[in-house]
C-alpha cells in the first residue's frame, strides 16, 4: 500500500481502514477480501464492512464473481467526489460558525458593561486590535484625533467596514501618507485631515470614548488606554477639540 496515499484519502474525510482499503484497491487493480485485508493491513474481521462502505460511498464496486472482488473506481472519480463532499462539509461548517459567532457577538454586545475601563496591553498593536473591535460597533459616526503610527493597517479593515456601512469616519492628526492615500480608497464616508495635537481619542457615535494614556509613539513595555461606552461630558470635550482642529 502507498503510506502517502494512503494519508492523502484520510486527510480527505476516509477512516484509516477505509484510506489503506482504497489506497490497497488502487494498486490491486481488482482484488477479494482476504487479499485486501493482507495488502492494507486491515483485519479480516473488519475488511467486509469497509469494503461494503466504500461501495456505498461510491468510491468502489463489487464484482459478484467468485471469490467476489471489489474494484476502485478512477482514481480522479474518487478524489472529486471526495473533495466535493469536503468542501460540502466545509460549507456547513462555515454557515455555523458564522451564525454561532453573530449569536456570541450580539450576546457580547448586550451583556458589554457601561462602566468605564482602563485597560493594559504589552504592544501597540494589541491596542490596536482592541480599536478596531470598537469602531465595529459605530452606527454613525466616528471622530478621531489620531497620531497612527506603523501600526495603522490593523485599522484598515474595521474602518473599510464602516465606510461601507455608511458610518461617516473623520481622523484628524499626524497621519502618515501611506494611510491618507488609502483613506482615499475608501469612499466618500472616510475623511482624513492634518494637524499636530499629540492626542490620541475616538469619540464614537457621541457618546463612546476610546482613549490612549500611554505615549504610543514611543517604544514601552506596556501601553494603558480607557474605554467609556458612556461618557457624553468627555465626548462633547473631545469633540470639541476635533471641530477645532478639523475647521482650522
Amino acid at each position: 500500500m502507498n503510506a502517502d496515499l494512503g494519508d492523502f484519502l484520510a486527510k480527505l474525510g476516509l477512516t484509516e481502514y477505509e484510506a489503506r482499503t482504497l489506497a490497497t484497491l488502487f494498486a490491486l487493480k481488482e482484488a477479494d477480501s482476504p487479499e485486501v485485508a493482507r495488502a492494507a493491513q486491515v483485519p479480516k474481521t473488519r475488511v467486509y464492512d469497509v469494503l461494503d462502505g466504500l461501495v456505498e460511498k461510491g468510491l468502489a464496486v463489487k464484482i459478484f464473481s467468485r471469490p467476489k472482488k471489489y474494484r476502485a473506481m478512477r482514481p480522479n472519480e474518487v478524489f472529486q467526489k471526495l473533495l466535493n463532499e469536503k468542501q460540502n462539509e466545509l460549507s456547513e461548517w462555515g454557515k455555523r460558525a458564522e451564525k454561532i459567532g453573530s449569536e456570541m457577538e450580539t450576546q457580547i454586545g448586550t451583556d458589554s458593561s457601561s462602566e468605564e475601563k482602563v485597560l493594559k496591553v504589552k504592544s501597540r498593536t494589541d491596542f490596536y486590535k482592541i480599536l478596531a473591535q470598537e469602531i465595529d460597533t459605530a452606527q454613525n459616526e466616528i471622530h478621531g484625533l489620531t497620531n497612527l503610527d506603523v501600526h495603522h493597517h490593523i485599522l484598515h479593515d474595521s474602518l473599510q467596514r464602516a465606510a461601507e456601512r455608511n458610518v461617516t469616519v473623520k481622523f484628524v492628526g499626524d497621519h502618515p501618507e501611506s494611510f491618507i492615500e488609502t483613506a482615499k480608497k475608501m469612499g466618500k464616508n472616510m475623511h482624513v485631515q492634518k494637524a499636530n495635537h499629540g492626542l490620541h481619542a475616538y469619540v464614537i457615535d457621541g457618546k463612546k470614548v476610546v482613549m490612549m494614556m500611554s505615549d504610543i509613539t514611543q517604544e514601552r513595555p506596556e501601553y494603558h488606554f480607557t474605554i467609556w461606552p458612556e461618557n457624553k461630558p468627555l465626548a462633547q470635550t473631545l469633540q470639541q477639540t476635533f471641530d477645532r482642529h478639523w475647521n482650522n
